[in-house]
C-alpha cells in the first residue's frame, strides 16, 4: 500500500514567503519519493506532529514540524535545504533571529553581534538556508505579528513596532510579501475563525 503527501503552495505560503517556498519546491521536481520502514515511519510521525500543532495558536511548532519534514524529505532527494544545526555558527544565528527579532533592524546588527562581515554573514546563511537572512528575519517577525494580530486589539503600526519594524507601511509591504494578504485582512479572518 502507498501513502501519499501532499503540500500545496497555499498551505506552505502560511510558515515560509513566496519565495521561499518556489525555491524549496525545486527539491521536488520528481511527482514521488518513495520511503520505506524507518525513514517511512519517521516521516509519518512528523507529519502527525504537524497535524496536532496546526490547531495551536503559536505557529512555531507547526512551522519546526513543516520544516523537519521538508528536510528530511528533500535528503532523499539530495536537494538543496541543509540542516542548519549541523553548522553551529548558522544556528548561532538562527537562535539570535529568533530571540532578538524584534530589536534587529538590520543586517549589520547580526553581523555585530557575529563579529563578522555583512557580505561573510549573508553568503554562509544563504549556502546553508537557500534563503536570505533578511527572508528569515522577515519571516520571524511576521511569525510574531500574526500571533500578536489575533491575540490583542493593538494598532497596526504598535504591532510593526513591537516587532522590528520602523513603519506601518513597510510593515504592510513585508507583511503581504510573507502571506499574500494585509495584516487587517489578516486579523479579519482569523478572528473570525476564532469566534
Amino acid at each position: 500500500p502507498m501513502t501519499k503527501v501532499q503540500f500545496n503552495k497555499e498551505f506552505l505560503y502560511r510558515y515560509f514567503s513566496h519565495d521561499v517556498v518556489d525555491n524549496v519546491l525545486t527539491c521536488f521536481n520528481n511527482k514521488q519519493i518513495r520511503l520505506k520502514g524507518e525513514k517511512l515511519s519517521l516521516i509519518r510521525t512528523k507529519l502527525q506532529n504537524l497535524k496536532e500543532s496546526e490547531n495551536e495558536d503559536d505557529r512555531i511548532p507547526a512551522f519546526i514540524h513543516l520544516y523537519e519534514i521538508l528536510f528530511l524529505l528533500s535528503r532523499e532527494k539530495k536537494g538543496v535545504i541543509r540542516d542548519a544545526s549541523h553548522n553551529p555558527y548558522v544556528y548561532k544565528i538562527i537562535n539570535y533571529i529568533n530571540k532578538y527579532y524584534s530589536t534587529i533592524f538590520t543586517v549589520d546588527d547580526i553581523a555585530e553581534y557575529c563579529g563578522v562581515s555583512k557580505h561573510h554573514l549573508c553568503r554562509v546563511f544563504k549556502e546553508n538556508m537557500n534563503m536570505t537572512i533578511i527572508s528569515f528575519l522577515n519571516q520571524a517577525k511576521v511569525n510574531n505579528a500574526c500571533k500578536e494580530l489575533v491575540e490583542t486589539d493593538n494598532q497596526i503600526l504598535q504591532i510593526a513596532l513591537n516587532n522590528g519594524f520602523n513603519s506601518a507601511s513597510y510593515f504592510n509591504y513585508v507583511f503581504k510579501k510573507q502571506t499574500g494578504i494585509s495584516p487587517i485582512e489578516y486579523r479579519n479572518i482569523h478572528t473570525k475563525k476564532s469566534k
